[in-house]
């Protein structure tokens, strides 16, 4: 097994000649690892940040590879973290053999190897099941911490909810079936065109702001309205991504965003107008998202990371969530020598950008 550290235009000509088809070849990969996000993340990169490609290769090629970043901000400190952290909701390596332990081996030696010009590795959001979320789990050399995930089975078993919960979804919804009644639109639409995503996004660009006007917490510059998202959501296009909206009055009160892959949909953000809160316009949005997908043929909707708080967890809780977790892995990193990795070229028509650290297979 070997490994082969790709930087900059040899990173993204992989990840544009071969990485689709360790995509495609890898049905546990989520539509975070998807050639268009990753690609549409890879083109918004700052100067100081240069996008790394990790390579598990034998016999004819690449068998999985690890979509990175490295950070160079002048003389300060350096980083290694994976390519669209923190937007991805699940960061996983990719490829027919991602999960065979020789890859994991190899991957970490890897992450090893390139350490000697870097100040901290991050391993964000890995899957804790995942050969290597389990392998840097049990290495002494990282450090952990883990963060839990929600996912909704479809068809909702509405009917095994509790009494309570049952109740309250259906108070709700009389506030919207009240409006209604009294003559107001009250609308759900899911965009499947590049045009209709374009215009769902500037509604879940409105809300977010609305939303965030007046939180000064740390983080909450994390904007919508810049170029990046914009760039990222015309790679991904109907294909990859979608965004349902409640209306009331064409005006929208709440908008998610999802990724999808087969049957899956991710939910990946959501804003609400705070102006609507009587009418509970996340909820309203949600019960009919999965509705929608129930119908579309989807089994699941991954709600993602999620905050222990009634505000998450509890919301959540609410449409009978599976749970699951995610590990995040960081480590300061060792100084080595480049010099001491052996030299070794590639084979299989994968570019070494830098020599190749060969492990055993």
């Amino acid at each position: 097994m070997r490994v082969q550290v790709l930087r900059n235009q040899d990173a993204l000509n992989f990840l544009d000649t071969a990485w689709p088809d360790l995509y495609r070849h890898d049905p546990a990969a989520t539509p975070f690892q998807a050639p268009a996000w990753l690609s549409g993340w890879a083109a918004g990169l700052p100067s100081e940040v240069t996008p790394v490609v990790l390579v598990a290769a034998r016999g004819a090629g690449p068998v999985a590879a690890l979509a990175l970043t490295h950070r160079r901000p002048g003389d300060g400190p350096r980083d290694l973290r994976p390519l669209s952290a923190p937007h991805a909701e699940y960061l996983r390596v990719t490829g027919p053999e991602a999960e065979h332990p020789a890859v994991t081996t190899a991957l970490e030696a890897g992450l090893n190897a390139i350490a000697g010009d870097t100040g901290h590795i991050a391993v964000t959001d890995l899957p804790a099941t995942t050969g290597l979320g389990r392998h840097l789990t049990s290495s002494p050399s990282w450090n952990h911490t883990t963060t839990a995930c929600a996912t909704v089975a479809l068809p909702l078993g509405w009917a095994e909810m509790s009494r309570a919960t049952r109740k309250t979804h259906k108070r709700r919804q009389r506030a919207l079936d009240d409006l209604a009644a009294q003559g107001h639109q009250v609308v759900y639409h899911r965009s499947r065109t590049a045009d209709e995503l374009a215009t769902a996004y500037q509604a879940l660009v409105h809300l977010h702001r609305l939303q965030r006007a007046d939180d000064a917490r740390p983080g909450a510059e994390f904007a919508l309205d810049g170029d990046t998202w914009r760039t990222v959501l015309d790679h991904c296009g109907p294909e990859v991504a979608f965004i349902a909206t409640q209306y009331i009055d064409e005006a929208p009160i709440a908008a998610q965003l999802c990724l999808t892959r087969g049957a899956r949909a991710y939910s990946l953000l959501t804003a609400r107008h705070p102006g609507y809160n009587d009418v509970s316009p996340g909820h309203a949005l949600l019960r009919r998202l999965i509705q929608d997908l129930t119908d579309a043929g989807y089994t699941a909707l991954d709600l993602g990371r999620t905050l222990d708080t009634p505000g998450q967890s509890g919301y959540k809780s609410q449409y009978l969530a599976h749970w699951t977790h995610t590990l995040t892995a960081t480590r300061a990193a060792a100084i080595h020598s480049a010099a001491s990795i052996p030299a070794q070229r590639a084979h299989g028509g994968v570019t070494t950008a830098e020599p190749a650290v060969t492990t055993p297979s």
